[in-house]
């Protein structure tokens, strides 16, 4: 289990995730979902204004498990 964040870098307005993927491969299909038009949600509608490098990705925790 991974916690992990998205920054943008001039608001410093933050997203947090967990995942039990591996970190990389989920922030790839956050980019992937960002670039569809499909999906919308506050990240994605962010990611598309201000483009993907406005963003910092970082894992801020890990865990074992869920609990």
């Amino acid at each position: 289990m991974n916690i992990y964040k998205f920054t943008h870098i001039e608001t410093g307005r933050v997203y947090v995730g967990q995942t039990i993927q591996e970190p990389n491969h989920r922030r790839l299909s956050h980019l992937a979902a960002a670039r569809g038009t499909k999906r919308t949600n506050k990240l994605y509608n962010a990611m598309r204004k201000y483009g993907e490098d406005s963003f910092v990705f970082e894992v801020i925790a890990t865990a074992d498990s869920i609990k």
